[in-house]
C-alpha cells in the first residue's frame, strides 16, 4: 500500500446554519445545531479525477422555517497539500454561503462569497454555484462541481458495476445481485453479533485499505478507528435482529455503493438499553464486485 501524496479535505465554518454535505451524493458530515462549527474531514477516498460534486442541504439552526438569522453563514471548503512536502492546506474549490431573510437572495449568486486564495494545482471548480430552494421541507440545495488532478487514484468503487437508476433511494436489485447483497449482509451481522473481530477486520478490508491510502495512515490503524468497535465496547448497546422485509435501497458514489434501510433506519442498527425507540445506526455501503458485494465504504 502506497500513501496518496495528495491529501484532499474539506474545511467545514459555520454558524447557525444546520447543513448536510456530501460529496458525489455519499454523505460525509452532518450538524444540525446552533452556534458556530469549525472542522476538517478527510475526503480523498469519495473522490475521482474528474466529475465531483460537493452538495450541501442548508437550513437555520435557530428557528423552524427557511429564513436565516443575521450572522448566518455556512463555508465549505475544498482543500488539499501534497503530504510529503507541507502541513499546510490550500483552496481550489467550494462554497462560502452567507444566506439571510430573503428566499430569492439566498438562491442567488449574491449569497455566495468568494474564496479568497484558490490553488487550481490541486484541482479547480467546474461552472457556477447551482441553487435549489426546497419550500415543502424547508431548506436550501446548493450543488458545486469541481475536478481534481488527472492523476489521482482510481479507487475501486469507480470500476465497479453501476448498480441504480438514480442516486439515493431506488428500486430493488436483480435477484442474483439481491442474494448477493443479502448474503454479505448476513455475514456482517454474523461477525458482529459473535464480536468477531478478525472476521470484521476481513470484511472492512477494502474499505479501511483505501482510506488508509487516501488519509496517509495504515490499514491497521483506520480499522482501529472504525466506530463499531466502539459500539461494541459499549454495554448498553445489542445487535438488533436482521430482517430483510421490507427493506429499502439507497444508492451513492455515481451509483456504484448501495445500502439497506429498513423502515426506520439503516438494517444494521444497535439497540441503547434494548429499547427499540432508541438505537444506534450503522451504514456500510457496498460495491459489486462481479460475484459479490463487498464493504467499500
Amino acid at each position: 500500500m502506497n500513501p496518496q501524496e495528495l491529501d484532499y479535505r474539506i474545511e467545514i465554518d459555520g454558524n447557525d446554519c444546520a447543513i448536510d454535505v456530501a460529496i458525489n451524493e455519499f454523505e460525509v458530515f452532518k450538524y444540525h445545531k446552533k452556534g458556530p462549527i469549525n472542522l476538517v474531514i478527510g475526503i480523498g477516498e469519495y473522490l475521482k479525477p474528474q466529475n465531483n460534486k460537493l452538495e450541501l442541504a442548508v437550513w437555520p439552526a435557530t428557528n423552524d422555517g427557511d429564513l436565516f438569522d443575521k450572522g448566518s453563514y455556512c463555508k465549505v471548503t475544498l482543500a488539499a497539500r501534497d503530504r510529503t512536502k507541507t502541513a499546510q492546506l490550500s483552496a481550489f474549490s467550494g462554497i462560502h454561503y452567507y444566506p439571510k431573510d430573503d428566499i430569492e437572495y439566498n438562491i442567488s449568486d449574491q449569497s455566495i462569497k468568494k474564496i479568497p486564495t484558490i490553488n487550481s494545482h490541486f484541482g479547480k471548480s467546474v461552472g457556477n454555484v447551482k441553487f435549489k430552494h426546497y419550500e415543502k421541507n424547508l431548506y436550501y440545495e446548493l450543488i458545486q462541481q469541481f475536478d481534481i488532478d488527472p492523476n489521482y487514484k482510481v479507487w475501486n468503487w469507480e470500476t465497479s458495476p453501476t448498480l441504480a437508476s438514480k442516486i439515493g433511494y431506488d428500486a430493488p436489485l436483480p435477484p442474483k445481485q439481491r442474494e448477493a447483497l443479502f448474503s454479505a449482509y448476513q455475514e456482517l451481522w454474523n461477525a458482529l453479533n459473535k464480536k468477531d473481530l478478525k472476521k470484521l477486520e476481513a470484511l472492512f478490508h477494502e474499505q479501511s485499505l483505501e482510506c488508509a491510502e487516501a488519509s496517509g495512515t495504515t490499514p491497521e490503524r483506520y480499522f482501529k478507528t472504525n466506530v463499531l468497535l466502539d459500539i461494541l465496547k459499549d454495554p448498553e448497546l445489542s445487535l438488533a435482529p436482521l430482517s430483510f422485509k421490507n427493506v429499502r435501497y439507497y444508492y451513492s458514489l455515481d451509483k456504484k455503493l448501495v445500502s439497506l434501510l429498513d423502515s426506520k433506519t439503516s438494517l444494521i442498527h444497535f439497540y441503547r438499553n434494548n429499547k427499540k425507540d432508541h438505537y444506534v445506526s450503522f451504514y456500510p455501503s457496498y460495491r459489486y464486485d462481479g460475484k459479490k458485494f463487498v464493504i467499500s465504504r
